[in-house]
């Protein structure tokens, strides 16, 4: 479900950002003067605290342990480039950068002396070609593997290099994943890869266990679009995968990957819907998502319920907001004191990078779920809003009527909830952090028909309408109205309503002879004092057909020949149904090489109409036929 969830960025402290931040505080502020910061990373060694910091002229070391009072202690010399991002695996940190001269990796042992033994590794001629620029890097912990991303080797594509043991300093390369191409970041735990493929609009999930290279990789999963077709990074917890998309009016959203067969968008949230403003990095602790957002700064949002995310905290480091590339590019939330660490990429008017240091407060999410339904009939309610009033935590039901959203703040709300054609109503909840309150709400119909289904297929060349009513209140007709080649509403038939009922009612009618093509309907109910109101559009589309099925003839007193063509050999089932549909236990199965004549005899049935169904093996035919007394 897609929040509509808008924090106010209010307060303000010192030369610093006016801003609310909830469930944070401020710790300090430095400024690198001189040089953009591009992403952060951290280290901790014993009680020591340390900040990677991605600068312009390289790796920016600096002791965070007490963090009102920042030290840099070095910074390791690297390509002139606004892009770096650093990674760590045991004492090491690797650094990755789009400015040229490959993967550099520097040994943390000496912290916090500034001695600290810089390598560089550009392939040995191992690699397909020399390793020179590199977009994003993730180290596989549990395996002790490398990941390169978005280099100017092999497309873009993502490198694989063991950096077990010996091999920290010296990585041995493995080979590549070669499907999709190009790979702008992604997550790696375990041999499993959650690759975003931001150009094609995609993440794929690959098992990378098997490196014999040099093509490494067996996709799990069809790979996978996301909101906005733009996946920056990706990051996991347990069966659920988060993913951002580096876009105006970007969401965080969330998937449930437990069945690959089956993979399901769970929820999307936004950091200051309306603003266009644009998600970066998420990373996950312990159920909560921190993620950059540039100009709205960073985010804390509770995930531990995946399909109902709900934003606990916030801290904004940049004034304004928006669409644009300025504010916080990196977040980094893993340091054991539990401090957020953030590279701002510069102070506004500026080309002086800053870092933040926040304290967060991490709570959980008060949350509120339900399902909306139709009082009189018990059916779901799709699209009806609900919301709590006076805050900006608004949201539509889905297809089946359920709600899910939530607070940062406990106490108690006036939850509204309103659908046109129905009475509003207004319930009071008590919400408490960490709690789940269930509240299900049944409106009542305001409207004299209430559509519950309205349905069409295709049988041939004919469109079948199925709809249902579950209330009816001085209803006149029903009128099926065409979508005509020149996009007018084009009446073809009229079905007379109930008048007045409480009980559901279903009603039916079809067009035939359609052309080749998709078609569109749509129903017109029209009351007895002259009012109207219009169904949704169905759509179907008529084929051309592979198999083609007649009756001769359709109107007889004792048998008829069904005639079957297909293109090519298939499989044929038969069924004579009553008018209604009913079955009447006339059966049989058929093999039809390419023309079939079978004899159908119904001498002994009664007078009357009846179906003909022929199946061929998921496409149907349904013909009419008649028998009369000769």
């Amino acid at each position: 479900m897609f929040r509509l969830f808008i924090l106010a960025l209010i307060a303000s402290y010192g030369l610093s950002v006016s801003a609310q931040n909830v469930n944070t505080s401020f710790v300090s502020k430095t400024t690198y003067a001189g040089q953009n910061l591009s992403n952060i990373w951290g280290y901790a060694i014993g009680t020591s605290e340390y900040a990677l910091i991605g600068g312009q002229f390289g790796m920016i070391v600096t002791d965070v342990t007490n963090p009102t009072t920042p030290v840099q202690i070095t910074q390791i010399a690297g390509a002139n480039s606004s892009w770096r991002e650093i990674r760590t695996y045991l004492n090491y940190a690797y650094i990755a950068t789009e400015g040229g001269g490959g993967l550099q990796i520097v040994d943390l042992t000496n912290l916090p002396g500034t001695n600290l033994t810089t390598y560089t590794y550009t392939g040995g001629g191992t690699t397909p070609a020399v390793l020179n620029k590199i977009h994003a890097l993730q180290v596989d912990e549990t395996k002790g593997f490398l990941y390169l991303y978005g280099t100017n080797i092999v497309g873009g594509r993502a490198l694989v290099f063991d950096i077990n043991g010996s091999a920290a300093t010296a990585p041995i390369y493995k080979g590549y994943y070669n499907p999709i191409g190009y790979v702008h970041d992604g997550y790696v735990d375990n041999d499993i890869m959650y690759a975003a493929h931001i150009s094609a609009g995609k993440v794929s999930i690959v098992n990378m266990a098997n490196k014999t290279g040099p093509l490494i990789g067996v996709d799990l999963c069809t790979p996978i679009t996301t909101p906005l077709a733009f996946p920056h990074n990706t990051w996991l917890m347990g069966s659920y995968m988060f993913t951002t998309d580096e876009k105006p009016n970007s969401t965080l959203t969330s998937y449930d990957i437990s069945n690959y067969s089956n993979i399901t968008l769970l929820d999307k949230i936004q950091s200051n819907p309306g603003s266009n403003s644009i998600v970066h990095n998420t990373y996950i602790r312990d159920g909560y998502a921190i993620t950059s957002w540039y100009k709205d700064g960073f985010t804390i949002v509770d995930v531990s319920r995946p399909d109902n995310m709900v934003q606990v905290g916030d801290h904004d480091t940049y004034p304004g907001s928006g669409n644009g590339f300025e504010g916080a590019w990196g977040v980094y939330p893993y340091l054991p004191s539990g401090n957020i660490l953030v590279s701002n990429m510069f102070a506004q008017g500026t080309n002086n990078g800053e870092m933040w240091i926040i304290d967060p407060t991490y709570v959980r999410g008060c949350y509120v779920e339900g399902i909306v339904t139709a009082a009189n009939t018990g059916y779901p309610l799709p699209n009806a809003t609900v919301q709590l009033l006076s805050t900006t935590t608004m949201e539509q039901s889905n297809s089946s009527g359920v709600y899910k959203m939530g607070r940062e703040s406990s106490g108690t709300y006036t939850l509204r909830v309103s659908k046109s054609g129905y009475v509003t109503q207004d319930i009071s909840v008590t919400l408490s952090n960490g709690t789940l309150t269930t509240t299900n709400v049944a409106l009542l119909s305001l409207l004299p028909v209430e559509l519950t289904s309205f349905d069409a297929e295709v049988s041939g060349n004919t469109a079948i309408l199925d709809w249902e009513t579950a209330q009816e209140r001085n209803s006149k007709c029903f009128e099926i109205q065409h979508l005509d080649p020149q996009k007018n509403w084009v009446s073809v038939g009229t079905v007379p309503a109930a008048g007045n009922s409480d009980s559901a009612l279903k009603y039916h009618f079809e067009v035939s002879d359609l052309e080749f093509g998709v078609h569109y309907f749509r129903l017109r109910q029209l009351d007895l004092d002259g009012k109207e109101d219009f169904s949704d559009i169905e759509t179907i589309e008529i084929t051309k057909r592979k198999y083609t099925a007649t009756l001769q003839p359709n109107v007889t007193d004792n048998r008829t020949i069904l005639h079957l063509d297909v293109e090519k050999p298939a499989h044929a089932t038969v069924e004579i149904l009553a008018i209604t549909g009913q079955p009447l236990g006339l059966r049989s199965e058929v093999e039809v090489e390419r023309h079939a004549e079978i004899e159908l005899s119904i001498g002994h049935l009664p007078m009357g109409s009846y179906l003909v169904k022929i199946d061929f093996g998921g496409y149907q035919e349904i013909l009419r036929l008649m028998r009369v007394e000769r």
